[in-house]
């Protein structure tokens, strides 16, 4: 009969299962999700005093009687831009 050997990569693998390590990342990511939410809070209240935001060259505004379309489509590239650029600088 063969004696059981437990090997590294059992072990690692039941730590890694383990409910609280998943936990654990969960706790991180929903900090994360907060943060994320808390900052556009803040960005969203600021908003307003950012006189050009919204209305660049490029948003598209057509007005008519009983009718108003408005489409930030400028302002929403440079968001995307800037966003992009600052998780790009996050994950390095």
């Amino acid at each position: 009969m063969r004696p059981y050997v437990i090997s590294y990569d059992t072990v690692t693998a039941a730590v890694k299962a383990h409910p609280r390590v998943r936990m654990s990342s969960l706790g991180k990511s929903l900090i994360v999700i907060g943060l994320v939410i808390a900052l556009i809070g803040v960005v969203l209240s600021f908003a307003g005093r950012i006189p050009w935001l919204g209305r660049l060259p490029g948003d598209i505004y057509v007005k008519r009687e009983n009718f108003t379309f408005y489409f930030p489509l400028a302002t929403s590239i440079i968001i995307s831009l800037l966003l992009s650029f600052i998780l790009w600088l996050f994950r390095k």
